[in-house]
């Protein structure tokens, strides 16, 4: 395998990660998406624009829509996967960490109420 090829996977990896931990949900991620992707020539500015035409008309999760457009723009279809990847990781790790607090205290009172509070937050979502 060719060194730059791996140089592009780790960037965009590091991207999506970066990206996922720091901002809240897809829309928001838009801009710090396109500093990101645009600076780094990973993509041209034109082909960003083309990517959230898209992936706001396509139905599904507008997110991983442009982790996939970008993705495959700077490396193929290794360049979705990683994407994807880089996209999928830090939302799990965080449910994953916050099922195993919240099974570890399951019979405390403060989850009691944490739970019934988020119910109706979730339910609107």
């Amino acid at each position: 395998m060719n060194r730059s090829k791996f140089m592009i996977w780790f960037r965009l990896l590091w991207m999506f990660l970066k990206v996922n931990i720091l901002s809240p949900s897809g829309p928001a991620s838009i801009g710090l998406l396109y500093k990101e992707a645009v600076s780094k020539e990973l993509m041209t500015e034109s082909q960003f624009v083309e990517a959230v035409g898209f992936s706001n008309v396509l139905p599904g999760s507008e997110a991983l829509k442009l982790a996939m457009f970008v993705g495959f723009a700077a490396g193929g279809i290794p360049g979705v996967l990683t994407a994807l990847l880089g996209a999928i990781l830090p939302p799990t790790v965080m449910m994953l960490i916050l099922s195993a607090v919240l099974q570890r205290f399951q019979n405390s009172n403060w989850i009691d109420g944490f739970v019934a509070g988020m119910s109706p937050a979730v339910a609107a979502l």
